[in-house]
């Protein structure tokens, strides 16, 4: 009854025709907008076909131990993620440092 959810199942080709079909709305309804109105000049560069195609990045921020990790374990559908966390046992690591991870399949 508690027990951790089937993740549903999805078809990859299915996101490929919906990439075309963002990259085809983008360039051709979207952009003109932005070339129009100079966005690239007050709010932010404009999007070009690479960063359509690049993989995401997603940046996991939270309270010392609120499932961090464990969010990552699911999501890698792995049982133990390496991480190096040091505690003193009476308070909460110390952020020094800003860790990346990447992960190829």
């Amino acid at each position: 009854m508690f027990g951790r959810k089937k993740r549903p199942q999805f078809d990859a080709g299915a996101f490929d025709s919906v990439l075309d079909g963002a990259k085809s709305l983008y360039f051709g309804k979207v952009r003109p907008l932005e070339d129009q109105y100079l966005v690239d000049r007050f709010h932010y560069s404009l999007l070009n076909p690479a960063d359509l195609d690049a993989k995401p990045m997603v940046m996991l921020v939270g309270q010392y131990s609120t499932g961090k990790t464990t969010f990552i374990r699911y999501l890698l559908e792995r049982s133990s993620v390496t991480s190096r966390v040091c505690t003193s046992g009476r308070s909460p690591p110390p952020t020094s440092r800003q860790v990346a991870g990447h992960h190829v399949r």
